[in-house]
C-alpha cells in the first residue's frame, strides 16, 4: 500500500526542494524554442545528464531520463474547471504568492497546510490525458529553514474513496525555504478530487543533509524537424552533488497541463548540459511552457 522508497524515492520526493534559504527566480512563460534562464543560490539546481551526445538525437525515443514519467498525450485537459479551495491564512497566501520559483505558474485548485507546521503546505491540482486520470501533489516549505519530512497520505476520488494503493509520499530528505516538491498520483479512470486525506506518521523536523553551492540552471524548449519537442538545459555548480532532480508540468496555450516528468540523477558534476526527450510535438500537442522544479542535495551534515 505505501510506497517508501530509500533513497531514490525519497530524492524524487526531494527532487523537489532545493536549497538552503535559497530562492529560484522564475520568469514568466517563454514560448517554445525560446530560452529561459533562472537563477538557483545555495540550494538550487541540477538535473540528471551524463551525456548529452546519448540525447541528442532526434529520436523520440533515445530520451535522457533515469526515472521519467513518459506518457502518450494525445488528449489532456482538466477533469474539470472547479474554484480553487484555499485552506490556508491570508498570511501564507500571501507568501504562497511571492514565491520567486514556478509554483505560480500551476493553477493550483486546493491548497491548505494540513500538519501542525503550519508553514509546510499541501497544494493539489488534476488532469488528464486521454481517459487517464491523474493527480499532481506539491509540497511547500515556507519555513526559514531545511526541512526533512516523512509520512504518507490518501488521495481520493469524487466519489470519496480513497486510493490506498497509491500513497501520497512524504518522504523528503531536504527541502529549501520557498521550494516545492512534485509528486504524479495515477487514478485510471478514476477521477480524482483534489483532496489528500488520512496523513499518518508525519514527522517534520530540520534538515540534516546539505545542499550544493549556488548554481545556474537555464533551458529552452526546441523542436527538431519532425516537431519532436526537446528540452536543452545547462546546470552550472561548484562542487559535486550527491543527487540532483529536476521536474516540469507541461501546459499548452490555454494553460492545461499536459504531462509531468521527473528526472533524478546520482553523483552530479559540477557542470551538467544535455537534451531531454518530450515525446511530444509542438503543435499536434499544442505545448507552449513549463514550469520547472530543480533540487540539489549534498552530504549529510
Amino acid at each position: 500500500m505505501r510506497k517508501r522508497t530509500a533513497l531514490t524515492a525519497a530524492l524524487a520526493a526531494i527532487m523537489l526542494l532545493s536549497g538552503c534559504g535559497s530562492k529560484v527566480t522564475a520568469t514568466e512563460p517563454k514560448e517554445v524554442g525560446e530560452a529561459e534562464n533562472s537563477t538557483y543560490s545555495s540550494e538550487d539546481v541540477n538535473v540528471d545528464a551524463e551525456s548529452s551526445e546519448e540525447s541528442s538525437s532526434s529520436d523520440p525515443e533515445n530520451p535522457l531520463q533515469s526515472e521519467s514519467v513518459a506518457n502518450d498525450a494525445d488528449s489532456s485537459s482538466t477533469p474539470e474547471t472547479v474554484e480553487p479551495i484555499i485552506e490556508v491564512t491570508d498570511d501564507i497566501k500571501g507568501q504562497l504568492d511571492a514565491l520567486e520559483t514556478d509554483y505560480n505558474k500551476i493553477n493550483w485548485e486546493r491548497v491548505s497546510t494540513p500538519f501542525e507546521e503550519k508553514d509546510i503546505v499541501v497544494s493539489t491540482i488534476r488532469y488528464q490525458e486521454g481517459n487517464n486520470h491523474y493527480l499532481i501533489v506539491g509540497i511547500t516549505n515556507l519555513s526559514d529553514i531545511d526541512v526533512w519530512t516523512e509520512g504518507w497520505g490518501f488521495a481520493t476520488d469524487i466519489a470519496g474513496d480513497t486510493m490506498e494503493d497509491e500513497d501520497v509520499s512524504l518522504h523528503i530528505l531536504a527541502l529549501a525555504p520557498g521550494q516545492t516538491s512534485l509528486q504524479q498520483i495515477p487514478f485510471g479512470f478514476d477521477v480524482p478530487s483534489g483532496e489528500v486525506v488520512d496523513w499518518q506518521n508525519v514527522e517534520i523536523k530540520e534538515s540534516y543533509w546539505d545542499y550544493a553551492s549556488p548554481s545556474t540552471f537555464s533551458w529552452s524548449l526546441e523542436p527538431d524537424e519532425d516537431d519532436w519537442v526537446f528540452l536543452n538545459f545547462d546546470v552550472q555548480g561548484d562542487v559535486m552533488e550527491d543527487a540532483s532532480t529536476f521536474q516540469f508540468v507541461v501546459f499548452d496555450k490555454e494553460g492545461n497541463i499536459i504531462d509531468y516528468r521527473e528526472n533524478t540523477k546520482f553523483d552530479v558534476k559540477p557542470e551538467w548540459k544535455g537534451r531531454y526527450s518530450m515525446h511530444l510535438k509542438k503543435d499536434e500537442n499544442n505545448i507552449d511552457h513549463l514550469a520547472v522544479f530543480v533540487q540539489t542535495i549534498g552530504d549529510k551534515r
